[in-house]
């Protein structure tokens, strides 16, 4: 079972002066369980390549299959985005209930299964790190990162086999951004297929199983972390700047050192001092 994605593109305003490709060509697959993010600069394509994997957009050209079901069949776009949840950069685009606890509510009930939704509530507000005192509390009365995790969590009460995220962790501190990325690595664990669109390269390299780099609409290069690390050293992409770690990394391995890849410093430094 696997999203894939063949020949995608997608044409903004099609047949007026205002037309843009967005994206052009892009084949890529998102295994059941994997972890993959989508990297680039502003503008790349990125959140529309999210928005075709839950059939939000469908593609000009191309196709889209989510457990061999295609976005371009009527029929099947129901089931797809019930298997695909979408969590938007900004959850104040996604949030429009009165309490948490109607947020959360909201897809079982549009899905009929109303039946364990006290159960199912309970467990998603574990699953995110908030008590369940949050669900009697307005969702746009939260902070940046609760309003984050509730959005989080009404897309886990459907029980999508892929999250989407696009930019998770923008707008966050530091720690906040630390709480995210656990978050989304017990997600992961308990057998969700994880899509993160992102800037930071750094985080979806330290993550992600696969990564795919957009540019200009395009696929610049996609393979699993150490491969995107050794394109980007010979062929920059544009708005992806390699981490000093991965530096590091590149350093001690063009000179002729046998180094697993990692983005752990404490790993590097270690191996390192180990063979000095």
């Amino acid at each position: 079972m696997s999203i894939e994605v063949n020949n995608l593109t997608h044409i903004y305003h099609r047949g007026t002066p205002l037309e843009t490709v967005a994206l052009r060509d892009i084949s890529m697959e998102v295994p059941d369980g994997g972890w993959v993010s989508i990297v680039g600069h502003t503008g790349s394509g990125k959140s529309t390549l999210a928005q075709h994997l839950d059939a939000l957009l469908l593609p000009d050209e191309g196709s889209v299959l989510v457990d061999g079901l295609s976005t371009d069949v009527k029929k099947d776009l129901r089931k797809i985005r019930r298997k695909v949840g979408l969590v938007f950069q900004y959850p104040e685009q996604q949030l429009f209930a009165e309490t948490v606890r109607e947020e959360l509510s909201f897809g079982p009930k549009n899905w009929g299964e109303i039946d364990d939704i006290d159960r199912t509530l309970a467990e998603v507000m574990e699953q995110v790190g908030l008590d369940e005192s949050y669900l009697e509390r307005s969702p746009f009365k939260l902070s940046g990162g609760e309003k984050r995790r509730v959005a989080i969590a009404s897309v886990l009460a459907v029980r999508p086999s892929y999250l989407v995220l696009d930019e998770p962790t923008a707008g966050l501190d530091a720690s906040g951004r630390h709480r995210l990325v656990e978050l989304l690595s017990r997600i992961h664990s308990d057998g969700t297929a994880v899509i993160m669109v992102t800037h930071d390269l750094e985080i979806a390299l330290d993550l992600s199983d696969r990564i795919i780099a957009l540019e200009k609409g395009t696929i610049a290069c996609q393979g699993s972390p150490e491969e995107i690390v050794l394109s980007l050293e010979s062929r920059p992409v544009s708005g992806l700047v390699l981490p000093d770690i991965c530096k590091i990394w590149l350093g001690v391995k063009n000179r002729g050192m046998e180094i697993p890849f990692s983005c752990d410093p404490i790993y590097l430094a270690d191996f390192i001092a180990d063979r000095s």
